[in-house]
């Protein structure tokens, strides 16, 4: 993205998943999912999302100390500055299995790390995102656990 062009910019993902099929990721609806300070687990995939370098580099770049989710604490920090563009278009195909996907419990405990210190909820939203955090464990548990073996026979 160019100065004076949107602060940052996403588009749908095309997911290859392990079995081979494809699956295009559903619109991200940036409102609903600000609303619940991102906590259900919903937020745009990288390979789809184009952030202006100077408005990067001016939140301070990636933070180290996220180890997975870099990317997804520097978005957070972006939507406290600028709703992004939404663009109707499919903007990358990536196979599943990388990092996030197989070291999934901790990227979890990362998500809700950034959360809570780019947001800072407090009162209800605290209680909102940290009973969301444990809902989405539970069923990116019972999907990774159970039903992957489901799926693997």
């Amino acid at each position: 993205l160019r100065p004076g062009s949107p602060t940052w910019a996403f588009g749908e993902v095309e997911i290859v998943q392990a079995n081979g099929s494809r699956l295009v990721t559903p619109r991200w609806e940036y409102a609903k999912e600000k609303a619940a300070h991102f906590s259900r687990g919903r937020f745009p995939p990288h390979q789809g999302t184009f952030v202006r370098r100077d408005a990067l580099r001016a939140q301070g770049g990636f933070d180290p100390t996220f180890t997975i989710v870099a990317d997804y604490a520097s978005f957070l920090k972006l939507s406290t500055v600028a709703d992004p563009l939404y663009l109707e278009t499919v903007i990358a195909t990536f196979v599943e299995g990388g990092v996030s996907t197989t070291r999934w419990q901790e990227s979890l405990r990362q998500f809700h790390r950034a959360r809570r210190q780019v947001l800072r909820p407090a009162g209800l939203g605290a209680v909102r995102e940290y009973a969301e955090t444990a809902r989405q464990a539970v069923a990116m548990g019972l999907y990774r656990g159970v039903w992957s073996r489901v799926v693997q026979r």
